[in-house]
């Protein structure tokens, strides 16, 4: 029996979150919207005529700490890392 990507991309979303996994999908074909909706998932439409956006530079006052392993101190490490990848 031969299974399809789709089949087992699903089968792992499923099993990561019986592990706990905290997971993001996109899916502009909207495929997954049933198991995501079985999951308790959350679905943001993100395009050109939606009012949804995900701002990865998004600081909030209430997230500044003032050690280097709290949520700000996480954020920079993240963006500055993906600035330097070398995608060639």
């Amino acid at each position: 029996m031969e299974l399809g990507k789709s089949f087992y991309a699903k089968l792992l979303i499923l099993r990561n979150s019986l592990l706990g996994i905290e997971q993001y999908i996109i899916d502009p074909e909207r495929e997954y919207i049933n198991i995501s909706n079985n999951l308790g998932g959350t679905l943001l439409k993100i395009g050109p005529t939606s009012n949804t956006y995900i701002n990865v530079f998004d600081i909030r006052k209430e997230s500044i700490e003032d050690t280097d392993k709290g949520y700000l101190a996480t954020k920079i490490r993240k963006i500055n890392r993906f600035f330097q990848l070398n995608i060639w």
